[in-house]
């Protein structure tokens, strides 16, 4: 039983959490997907950066090298796993809303 009521308050709490109005709905959906593979000759970070159009999630793989420019609003970038690195600097050039765009669901513990 307390499996049940511990699995019903997170339901409960993402639920509070989901989007209340259709235009966050609408921003939630239109972010892009985007991977690239590095361990690839001709992959590159850096266009995938260039040819965002909106808020993108760049999702990347294996070691990327190379100094990465990032000049429009709403990009993320996320490494597949713990093991995918960028190998140099990242320039922040006028951009905004970096990161989690949107922010991922807050859960908090239900005691």
């Amino acid at each position: 039983m307390q499996k049940f009521t511990a699995l019903a308050a997170i339901s409960m709490i993402t639920m509070l959490a989901l989007p209340t109005n259709y235009a966050e709905a609408k921003k939630a959906d239109a972010i892009k997907q985007v991977t690239v593979d590095c361990n690839l000759p001709n992959a590159s970070l850096q266009d995938a950066i260039d040819n965002a159009d909106g808020p993108t999630e760049i999702t990347f793989v294996g070691p990327c090298v190379g100094d990465l420019s990032v000049k429009v609003d709403d990009i993320t970038l996320r490494g597949q796993t713990v093991n995918d690195t960028i190998d140099g600097s990242i320039f922040v050039n006028g951009a905004r809303r970096l990161g989690n765009y949107p922010p991922p669901l807050a859960l908090s513990a239900v005691s």
